[in-house]
């Protein structure tokens, strides 16, 4: 075990402990530039302040990351940094959860334990044996963090929980790096290289939950429910509708007249845009329409077009709507324009049939 203190100015090991920190640093800012972006318009929803809170977590990350290299190379007070290390990390922790539980929580249990576990590191001498007891708080704050997570894995369609679990084991290996740089830890290490190890996973975490967050917010595309308003499938060759689904309403039906209407706009835009498009994928049909606020998202089968009207464009959404696409161009556009007799049994199907896309649930039968 090592029995002496890491010399970090003479260390053969320095230029790998700035560069993971440096790596560490960068990435934690992106990060909260990147939640910020999502959350400053919506800062009274659930979402926006879900953004707002990550995003502080990481600005304190980074800045806590900025202290480990002054202190470690300029001040040289070992137990003063690690000091500063806990406040930081626990504040951090604290805010986060006090923003999150306040909306999906009555109580704020977590809240509170995180709040004394802050005012525990700050008053106690971190060379106490008692130190591991605000360990322990730490450790039973993340549970809430936890818990939430999961619950957005259980409502994620199969495209999304893939990704969920990416960042869930990339948050892991952050963890297990933080943990490895404090010095109450690194005393139980056989030597100096595994302490760069620890940096070497807390860079290597940060590079995971960039990546999962860098084309897409997971945590809108987990509630992508309270952003989809209406589905549209229509029959390309008579411009006819073929279904149509309120989210919000819950209803299935439109006044007929309405309904071919829309149907019929749509198709004339889809048309417009191939005409004037000189790329190739541009004759396959516009993928995507922004106005005031909202999108409407299209993909493009053989017999139908299926659209999703939404406030945001989600990628959820899209992967939801080409399974959708699929399964209507494959067997229910037969069922519907073929076999007359049996339509209403048809359309009670179809809500089924879009359950079981919803969540996540792999195709027995081959349809999509």
């Amino acid at each position: 075990m090592l029995a002496i203190v890491v010399d970090y100015l003479t260390s053969p090991w320095k230029v790998w402990h700035i560069g993971f920190t440096g790596i560490t640093i960068y990435l934690a800012l992106r990060l909260a530039i990147l939640f910020i972006i999502d959350g400053k318009n919506s800062i009274h929803e659930f979402q926006g302040r879900l953004n707002i809170a990550l995003a502080l977590a990481f600005i304190l990350f980074a800045i806590n990351a900025i202290f480990k290299i002054v202190f470690n190379y300029y001040i040289l007070d070992f137990d003063e940094f690690e000091r500063i290390t806990l406040i930081v990390t626990s504040i951090a922790i604290f805010c986060a959860v006090l923003l999150m539980e306040s909306i999906v929580r009555t109580n704020h249990i977590f809240s509170i334990i995180s709040f004394f576990t802050s005012i525990f590191f700050f008053f106690i001498k971190i060379d106490s044996i008692y130190v591991w007891i605000g360990f322990g708080l730490m450790g039973i704050t993340m549970i809430f963090p936890i818990q939430f997570v999961y619950s957005l894995f259980k409502r994620g369609g199969r495209y999304l929980k893939g990704r969920i679990l990416f960042v869930i084991t990339s948050v892991l290996v952050l963890y297990t790096g933080v943990v490895m740089d404090f010095r109450r830890v690194q005393i139980f290490l056989p030597s100096e290289e595994y302490i760069i190890v620890g940096y070497f996973l807390q860079g290597l975490g940060m590079i995971g939950i960039f990546s999962a967050f860098r084309d897409m917010n997971i945590f809108d595309e987990a509630d992508w429910q309270n952003y989809v308003e209406e589905l549209y499938i229509i029959n390309k060759s008579n411009l006819e509708p073929l279904f149509y689904q309120n989210f919000k309403t819950g209803k299935q039906e439109m006044e007929k007249e309405t309904l071919a209407l829309i149907s019929g706009g749509l198709i004339g835009i889809n048309e417009m845009f191939k005409e004037i498009s000189e790329t190739q994928s541009g004759k396959k049909g516009v993928s995507l329409i922004e106005e005031q606020g909202k999108f409407v998202i299209m993909e493009h089968g053989q017999n139908v077009m299926a659209c999703f009207v939404s406030k945001k464009d989600l990628k959820t959404l899209h992967f939801f709507l080409r399974k959708i696409r699929d399964v209507f161009d494959k067997y229910f556009f037969y069922q519907l324009t073929g076999w007359a007799d049996i339509k209403d049994d048809i359309y009670q199907s179809i809500p089924r049939t879009l359950s079981t896309i919803f969540q996540g649930k792999k195709d027995k039968e081959g349809l999509y």
